[in-house]
Order: C-alpha cells, then sequence, then structure tokens
C-alpha cells in the first residue's frame, strides 16, 4: 500500500469517527435537552407549587374580607346602640329643652344616615366574600385535583429520568471511546465546529454538493479533498468535509 493510499485509509477512519462520533453526539444533545426539561418539570412540580400561591392568596383575601366584614357589623351594632338611645331621649318626654332635643335629633340623624351608609357597604362586603369564597373552593378542589394527577405523572416522570440517565451515561462512555481514537487538534476543531454550527461538525459531499451548506463545491476544493493530510473545511468554514 502506497503512502496515498495509507492517507487515505487514515482521514477516511477519521472520517467516520467523527460520523459516529457526531450522530453519538447530536443523541446526547437531545437525552440532555430532555433530561433537563424533565427535571424543571419535577422541580415545578407541575405547577402546583404556583397554583398553592394562588390559592394562600385567595384564602389571604377572604379572611382579610371576613375580617373587614366583622369590622363594620361592630360599627353597626355601636351605631344601632347610639340610635336606639337617641331614640329614647327624643320620644321619652323627659328632655323639653327645644335646644337639646334640637341637638339629639341632629345627631339622631347623622347615626342613622351612617347606619345607612354602613348597612350599604356590609352588603357589598358580603356580595364581595361570597365571589372570594367562591373562588377559594374552586380553586382549592382544583388543587386537589392536580394533585392527584400529577401524583401519577411525577411517578412516569421520574422513571423516565432514571432511565434517560442511565441511556445518557451509556452513550456518554461510548461517545469518550471515540473521542480517545480522533488526534486532538481534530478534535478540537470539530468541538469548535459543533457547539458552533447548531450540532453539525461534519457532512457528507454527494455529487460535489456539500450537504451541510447545499452548495456546489468548487473543483480546486474537491481535488483538495482527496489529497489532503487533514479532514477539509468546506467554503463557509462551518464543517468538516467528507465523501
Amino acid at each position: 500500500m502506497n503512502c496515498f493510499a495509507r492517507k487515505a485509509l487514515i482521514l477516511d477512519d477519521i472520517a467516520r469517527t467523527l460520523m459516529s462520533l457526531q450522530d453519538l453526539d447530536q443523541v446526547l444533545a437531545r437525552q440532555k435537552h430532555q433530561y433537563i426539561s424533565i427535571s424543571k418539570e419535577l422541580d415545578l412540580q407541575g405547577g402546583i407549587s404556583i397554583m398553592k400561591e394562588k390559592v394562600e392568596k385567595a384564602r389571604l383575601m377572604e379572611l382579610e374580607s371576613k375580617v373587614e366584614i366583622a369590622k363594620i357589623e361592630s360599627e353597626v351594632s355601636s351605631l344601632e346602640s347610639k340610635s336606639s338611645e337617641l331614640e329614647e331621649k327624643l320620644y321619652s318626654g323627659i328632655i323639653t329643652n327645644i335646644r337639646e332635643l334640637t341637638a339629639i335629633e341632629t345627631e339622631y340623624a347623622r347615626v342613622k344616615q351612617s347606619l345607612e351608609e354602613l348597612k350599604k357597604k356590609i352588603d357589598s362586603a358580603r356580595s364581595k366574600i361570597d365571589e372570594i369564597s367562591n373562588r377559594y373552593e374552586t380553586m382549592n378542589q382544583n388543587l386537589v385535583q392536580k394533585k392527584d394527577a400529577w401524583e401519577k405523572v411525577k411517578g412516569n416522570l421520574v422513571q423516565e429520568k432514571s432511565v434517560l440517565g442511565k441511556k445518557y451515561n451509556k452513550r456518554l462512555k461510548e461517545r469518550n471511546v471515540f473521542a480517545e481514537s480522533i488526534p486532538e487538534d481534530f478534535m478540537r476543531d470539530y468541538i469548535r465546529l459543533f457547539r458552533s454550527n447548531r450540532g453539525v461538525a461534519i457532512v457528507r459531499v454527494t455529487k460535489g454538493i456539500c450537504q451541510g451548506c447545499l452548495v456546489k463545491l468548487p473543483i480546486g476544493d474537491l481535488e483538495k479533498m482527496k489529497f489532503a493530510d487533514s479532514p477539509v473545511l468546506c467554503n463557509s468554514g462551518r464543517h468538516f468535509l467528507t465523501e
């Protein structure tokens, strides 16, 4: 075997190894992306954490509304007592002084007006709390259902993640075997091209066309591929070329 034949054989072996390595790296990249996606989904607990926060917010709103209603009811009770006292003074006949009666009438009217305003306010607050309570109850029921559904999904995801991790580690070992058989300078260029070109570092040339760029190669480049002592880059500098 002459030197050109030996050189072609060596380069052909390197090209085949790079193609195999690229296939493995593409699979590993997909598996890694899938593994990360599953991990994120497990961390988010299927949206349960976010839903819990919303349910807790609704619960606090309900509690605040109840406290507000209790406060208004206390004010109403106090004003009703005041109104009864004033009414008794007005109609008991005990007070005969016109000026004093006028002052009581004025205060009585003010208290009655305040009572009307508070009763309207409490009606609005009760309507609001009914809406909040219904929303809270619905959200809480949905949370319980989501938790039950998540437990089933979680088990499948944990199992899928475990299987995926084992497959990834197995292929990673295979990948390292390929990498060890590739000269360091080729490997360095391969890694650079793979990372910068979305997982494609080496492509085939079919009928003189670079299958990565889909551009017909000049005759000079095709000739260079035949006699080069290292993998040839396409015109764009983005891919190694192989037949």
